[in-house]
């Protein structure tokens, strides 16, 4: 197996990070965005997207479907329908509104001078307290995203939302920050948030 990530990237983060947890062997290579366009890259891959998994005659794009095709016989999925369809739910909130809603902040965050920081931190605390209202109280029913277990949503979600603690988003959120933690211990978190934080410094 191949995996093609771009960094600093959750996604590829995410999928990097799964890989270590079911201690599956791959090679990883990283690429440059002008790779994305070319047609070598685009072939079984139409729409440039990275990370994409590559095994045998099969390329997967989307975090997501990576994760799944990695999980089989390595990662336990939900066998009941309610459970299996609250992960499939979790997918679609993720890609319409968590990555969205953490992508905005940052590019709120990052367009401004250091002494203008304080006040567009403030106005994305504010843009994000609807959706982590929603989060917080989830959590304050049930111990994950999707439910009492660990399951890929969860992988998908910590390495969105936790990106907020550096900036205090999550000081007002008790549950999610407990979460957090939790995952923080989860096999392999530490390395790869270690390695996404180093080379978000470098990309400065």
């Amino acid at each position: 197996m191949k995996l093609e990530i771009r960094n600093p990237s959750q996604a590829s983060r995410t999928v990097m990070w799964f890989l270590e947890y079911v201690e599956k062997d791959c090679e990883v290579e990283e690429i440059e965005p002008s790779e994305t366009t070319k047609e070598e890259f685009l072939q079984g891959n139409p729409f440039g997207c990275v990370p994409v998994l590559t095994d045998g005659d099969v390329k997967i794009t989307q975090s997501s479907a990576i994760l799944e095709y990695l999980a089989e016989g390595k990662f336990p999925m939900p066998t009941d329908a309610v459970s299996s369809a609250r992960v499939t739910e979790y997918f679609g909130v993720h890609c319409s509104l968590v990555t969205k809603l953490t992508t905005e902040c940052f590019d709120i965050i990052k367009a401004c001078p250091a002494s203008e920081q304080p006040s567009r931190i403030e106005a994305c605390g504010k843009h994000v307290s609807a959706i982590l209202k929603r989060f917080e109280d989830t959590l304050s029913r049930q111990h994950y995203v999707a439910g009492e277990d660990l399951t890929l949503a969860d992988f998908l979600f910590v390495c969105e939302i936790d990106q907020l603690q550096n900036f205090g988003l999550l000081d007002a959120y008790p549950n999610i920050t407990a979460y957090v933690t939790v995952m923080e211990k989860v096999k392999g978190y530490q390395k790869h948030f270690d390695a996404f934080e180093a080379a978000g410094k470098e990309n400065k």
